[in-house]
């Protein structure tokens, strides 16, 4: 006589088999048939596609960027170069004090003098955000051969420069002297910021603009509004987390965006518009 299995032993094999598939799910491994070889799927067809394109598009920028002679970039973090000139505001006053004794009695005018003009950083990410996107954006462009020059550093030298020409730290102008470095240590500068742009699933967007330090021509202008296919699906797999209880049930826990697969992107659209231009130089 055929004995059938009890509720608890059917409960346990079920039990063995859900682990069992979690497992595999887990590793990231796909589940197939017997006697049915994997093949590959659609976001892996475009991962390799769009890697292939990435590679192309690396290579031939560094290869212009090697013939127009590797022209050094100042990068221009968070900031803008704005039109406004470098002036001096003035005021003044006068105090006037009498007492009871002589020496009491006084006038005495003052005089404020302050200097306008120069740029600000300032940033709409998080700072661990901007800085990942930094390491990213540059660890691209550099492995493409790019030299970079940091602003900061530049605009001291030329400050310096300036004082032991005998002029004193107070009468330089700010912007005199940034523009005199940019002209003196690059011959382009790269202004990257974070813009507002409701359009998107975070709020923030790249904006990435390169300009010649000697005539003033926009050589590339980059708003990446979306991701190569393989950002996207890689994307998907780095936000989708892991799952956690709450009220209304299980749901999965999303992971913040990745800022150095976003400067890495960023990066090879810049150079993807700046072949041209270094091409014709």
């Amino acid at each position: 006589m055929k004995q059938s299995k009890t509720p608890a032993v059917k409960a346990a094999g079920i039990a063995a088999l859900c682990i069992a598939s979690e497992l595999v799910l887990a590793q990231g491994q796909p589940i197939y048939r017997d006697g049915e070889p994997a093949t590959l799927n659609g976001a892996e067809e475009r991962r390799a596609a769009a890697d292939a394109e990435r590679a192309t598009v690396t290579a031939d920028f560094k290869s212009a960027y090697a013939n127009a002679g590797r022209p050094k970039i100042a990068l221009f973090w968070h900031r803008q170069l704005d039109d406004s000139i470098s002036s001096t505001r003035a005021a003044s006053a006068q105090v006037t004090s009498q007492g009871a004794l002589p020496e009491h009695n006084y006038d005495v005018n003052i005089k404020v003098e302050s200097k306008t003009g120069g740029t600000k950083a300032y940033s709409l990410a998080p700072p661990p955000r901007a800085a990942e996107f930094e390491s990213g954006f540059q660890s691209a462009l550099r492995a493409a051969g790019v030299q970079f020059v940091d602003r900061n550093t530049i605009v001291r030298l030329s400050a310096l420069g300036a004082t032991r020409g005998g002029e004193h730290t107070k009468d330089l102008d700010a912007q005199a002297i940034e523009m005199q470095a940019l002209s003196g240590y690059a011959e382009y500068f790269a202004e990257v910021n974070f813009i507002a742009d409701a359009s998107v699933e975070d709020g923030l967007q790249v904006r990435v603009t390169v300009i010649n330090t000697r005539t003033g021509v926009i050589v590339a202008d980059v708003v990446p509004t979306e991701l190569y296919e393989h950002d996207r699906d890689r994307s998907a797999e780095k936000n989708s987390g892991t799952w956690r209880a709450t009220p209304n049930g299980f749901e999965k826990a999303q992971r913040r965006k990745n800022g150095a697969d976003e400067g890495r992107n960023v990066a090879h659209a810049l150079m993807a518009q700046m072949i041209s231009q270094l091409a014709s130089r």
